[in-house]
């Protein structure tokens, strides 16, 4: 938004408030006349938001908000409090509640991927259903501190360094959006405490068992000690990347249209045109043409097999599984056996 549209706020704790005003205006996460899908949970962050809205919306008073709530079939005694607990709010600020009940098989290292999967797969629905462009989560800045310390243990690739996205299209007329995204956990508990809203605690966050949580309850404070500005200081990196991201992803684009040729299962890469660019934009070229025609758990080394067989002087063959690397003067062919 280029104007500001919102009044300054006289209450109590401001900083959430002014916070949760200035991301919104900065990255135009809302317009007049949205319809929002705000996912609740019970928890401080998502109570905060539903808070927040309610707020924002007296004062725009020309958005529609609805809340959803997702039953994950566990934790069944905690549940029933919770969905208590958001309808109660609720019901005080007159805004529609939703509840929705998904099953997950297993209970393995999956199970919060599928959980995920299962959530935005029922948010998408209901927001179809109920004509929202707009879909709101309460992710906070430690959420996104964590999210890159995890995905950093995790990616061997720059990949490592993607946070989470302050806005992200998943169709093209709904947006997800994260206006808590700049706000402390601390700041949101704040909140709450003193505006006498009531959240509830999830017990499988308190368990050290999972990596995330360990790097929540262990390492962050570690680097907190180091830094207090810590959870700033990545955002900001994170921000600064995907800015680079962006621009890299564009060229990669244009690159692959220049040097890439796809006839059935064999791609040939003009090898006089790749040897211009330097090894990052290698990298890209190779991912974003192989990555959905080769089934491998590991895209980030296979890409690393091809860039060192192409700087090789020694080898003019390499199989690889079913995957089949011919390097002439001028070209690299991968062929594809699956």
């Amino acid at each position: 938004m280029s104007t500001n549209i919102y009044k300054k706020s006289s209450t109590s704790s401001p900083v959430v408030w002014e916070k949760f005003k200035e991301t919104i205006e900065k990255y135009s996460l809302i317009t007049p006349n949205d319809r929002i899908l705000l996912a609740v949970s019970g928890g401080p962050d998502s109570m905060c938001m539903l808070h927040l809205f309610h707020r924002l919306n007296k004062q725009l008073q020309n958005l529609k908000i609805y809340v959803v709530y997702i039953d994950h079939g566990i934790r069944p005694k905690e549940i029933r409090n919770e969905i208590k607990l958001i309808k109660l709010l609720c019901s005080s600020l007159n805004i529609p509640f939703i509840t929705r009940k998904i099953k997950i098989k297993g209970n393995n290292s999956g199970f919060e991927f599928k959980a995920h999967k299962k959530r935005y797969n029922v948010f998408l629905e209901l927001a179809k259903k109920y004509k929202c462009n707009k879909i709101s989560t309460g992710h906070n800045i430690n959420d996104m501190t964590e999210t890159v310390i995890f995905n950093i243990l995790r990616s061997p690739g720059a990949e490592g360094l993607k946070g989470i996205p302050i806005k992200r299209d998943i169709t093209k007329k709904i947006t997800v959006i994260r206006p808590l995204l700049k706000i402390r956990r601390d700041e949101i508990i704040n909140y709450l405490t003193k505006n006498g809203i009531r959240y509830s605690t999830d017990s499988t966050n308190l368990s050290d068992k999972y990596t995330r949580n360990y790097i929540r309850h262990k390492i962050i404070p570690e680097l907190e000690k180091i830094n207090p500005q810590i959870h700033s200081h990545i955002y900001n990196l994170v921000e600064w990347n995907n800015f680079k991201e962006d621009y890299f992803d564009k060229l990669t684009e244009k690159i692959v249209i220049e040097v890439v040729k796809k006839r059935g299962n064999v791609i040939k890469f003009d090898l006089l045109k790749i040897f211009k660019y330097n090894k990052y934009l290698q990298y890209k070229v190779f991912k974003e043409t192989v990555i959905n025609y080769i089934k491998t758990q590991n895209i980030h080394n296979l890409i690393e097999e091809i860039i060192n067989f192409i700087d090789r002087d020694d080898i003019k063959k390499l199989v690889l599984g079913k995957i089949k690397l011919i390097k002439t003067e001028k070209e690299l062919i991968i062929e594809n056996e699956y």
